[in-house]
């Protein structure tokens, strides 16, 4: 296996173990949620996330905070 080979196995392997260390952190489910509209929409996110009124995103952040829990004892 040649060293870039060897890198780029590497980096793949990083960024799948942090995106599973994020799935149960608020951002992530936040992240998951916008991303899950964004497709269904085809909306970019950001641009979804800026057509929502600061009572959306408290809304999306009580909602996350009740969904956290159930996702942990998952």
């Amino acid at each position: 296996m040649k060293t870039q080979e060897f890198k780029n196995l590497i980096r793949e392997e990083v960024r799948k173990t942090l995106a599973e260390e994020l799935d149960h952190t608020y951002e992530g489910i936040e992240d998951s949620i916008l991303q899950g509209i964004s497709d269904w929409t085809e909306i970019p996110k950001p641009k979804l996330w800026s057509s929502i009124s600061s009572k959306g995103h408290r809304a999306l952040g009580d909602f996350i905070r009740e969904l956290k829990p159930v996702l942990d004892k998952k």
